[in-house]
């Protein structure tokens, strides 16, 4: 059984609870919360506070670990350091929530909240052609978007500890470009970033995906 509640106004409150065929009872309770605010000099740069949170109810063995925290959603054209392989999660199901400079050094938790501060910059272009290269179809390219960010996540463990137990962070920076081809809009973006914690690695990524 499946039941969600879903808010607006640009914070969204979310909350799941699944009950699988092996009589598991697992519940997925979620939160996020953005504020936007726009800086003084110019009407283009913005800072963004982006606050999630995410806790697996009913999980009774510490060893099973279900979301994933990181991770790329949007389709990777290259990544300088892999992955690193999940355990079964011994469930049907998935859950993960997202965190910046962690997309391809992902971990399994039950319990996160996690904090991203954005600065963003977009520079306008608004140019295109009506075909490329005589053949193609037309390419519009609409901006390039500059951004640097902060990244952290905050882990318990358990639902009796506190969420201080293991802390993960990053910083980097993104150049993005939206552009259509045809009538398709995707955005192409480059980043870069290093993790503060763990393997405290520098990661470069390049996606493709919708446009922000």
């Amino acid at each position: 059984m499946i039941t969600q509640m879903a808010s607006t106004a640009g914070n969204a409150v979310q909350a799941n609870f699944r009950h699988s065929a092996q009589a598991h009872d697992l519940g997925d309770v979620g939160a996020q919360l953005g504020v936007v605010v726009p800086l003084p000099l110019s009407r283009r740069h913005t800072l963004r506070l982006l606050t999630r949170g995410r806790a697996l109810i009913g999980v009774t063995d510490d060893q099973q670990r279900l979301l994933e925290i990181g991770g790329v959603s949007d389709l990777s054209l290259y990544q300088s350091n892999e992955n690193v392989s999940l355990p079964d999660s011994r469930l049907p199901i998935s859950f993960a929530i997202p965190l910046r400079g962690y997309e391809g050094a992902s971990f399994l938790d039950n319990r996160v909240i996690t904090f991203e501060l954005t600065y963003r910059y977009p520079l306008i272009v608004d140019r295109g052609t009506a075909s490329t290269l005589y053949a193609l179809p037309g390419f519009f390219v609409a901006d390039f978007v500059v951004e640097g960010f902060a990244s952290r996540a905050t882990i318990a463990h358990s639902a009796e500890t506190a969420f201080d137990d293991d802390l993960h962070g990053a910083v980097g920076t993104s150049l993005a470009m939206n552009f259509s081809l045809w009538a398709l809009s995707a955005q192409l973006r480059y980043q870069l970033a290093r993790r503060l914690t763990d393997d405290e690695a520098t990661a470069h990524l390049v996606t493709l995906g919708l446009p922000l």
